[in-house]
């Protein structure tokens, strides 16, 4: 796939949040609250954008990498090698979890609640390629390994009957698929990505994949067997993240990271854009099957 020569989709932006962000990741919409979150995964800071704003707050000292939604009302978040729980949106956090038997340095990184209602999240070593898994993590702390050999696990989204579970591996730059019953079964790599690294993605209401790519300044958007259709560029060159937001699931959130090529080249914002597509619900931690916001 030669990114450079995938026709350059319509998109629209809405509105940019300059949330300077080091590293923008995980966009989720909580549609109770009207909000939309993100986490700034560098310096350990929750950021949400409501009727009120913009208004960050520190979570963590270390990485916090993702974000989602729990069938109480709180959040359930992933800080290095821990996932933590809070009662409510902002309420404090407690660890329910801890990645078990893992050499140091490994943590967690991209994470989604699934249809089966425990959290699906990828690790990442950076100093060992291969060394990453695939884990899920249920309500009572519970932690199951599913693949391992990961070079560098992140981006998780599933379609929209939510029998296909789709994963990206960083560090092979690729997208796979495997079934999903909700035992999950062999993936199948459906895609690569060349000039530019797979980061997160979301899946829209006609089945398509939306996909952040670091380096890159675009998100790619691909049919669910891999298939290329067209980009969408952004300003900022290290994409990372997407979900759909806004009461109607209308609008396309982006997230991005600073500029690691340049500093002076800014980055850390992130886009409302209408790329003329609705998201489907995600899924509430500790809820079987049960939706809340954009995957």
């Amino acid at each position: 796939m030669d990114l450079g020569r995938l026709p350059r989709l319509p998109a629209r932006t809405v509105q940019v949040v300059d949330s300077r962000c080091a590293l923008g990741e995980s966009p989720l919409w909580l549609p109770a609250a009207a909000e939309l979150r993100w986490v700034d995964a560098v310096r350990g800071e929750l950021h949400a954008l409501g009727p009120g704003g913009h208004e960050r707050r520190p979570v963590v000292t270390g990485v916090l990498s993702a974000v989602a939604a729990d069938t109480g009302g709180g959040l359930v978040l992933t800080a290095d090698r821990r996932v933590l729980r809070t009662a409510g949106p902002d309420g404090p956090a407690t660890v329910l979890a801890r990645i078990p038997d893992q050499p140091p340095g490994i943590r967690f990184n991209d994470a989604k609640a699934g249809p089966d209602g425990r959290l699906w999240a990828g690790t990442v070593h950076p100093g060992r390629p291969g060394a990453a898994a695939l884990w899920s993590i249920g309500p009572t702390g519970e932690t199951v390994r599913h693949w391992s050999g990961i070079g560098h696990g992140n981006g998780i989204a599933w379609s929209p009957s939510g029998d296909t579970m789709f994963f990206v591996d960083s560090g092979e730059r690729t997208v796979s698929r495997a079934a999903f019953s909700p035992a999950l079964g062999a993936r199948e790599v459906i895609a690569r990505i060349p000039g530019g690294i797979p980061d997160g993605l979301t899946v829209d209401a006609q089945a398509d994949l939306w996909l952040a790519v670091w380096g890159g300044g675009c998100l790619v958007r691909l049919r669910a067997d891999g298939t290329p259709v067209g980009r969408v560029d952004l300003p900022d060159r290290n994409v990372t993240s997407c979900a759909f937001a806004g009461r109607d699931l209308g609008l396309l959130a982006v997230t991005t990271a600073e500029d690691d090529a340049g500093p002076a080249g800014g980055g850390g914002s992130v886009y409302l854009l209408d790329v003329g597509r609705r998201g489907v619900p995600g899924y509430l931690f500790g809820a079987t099957a049960e939706r809340s916001g954009g995957q």
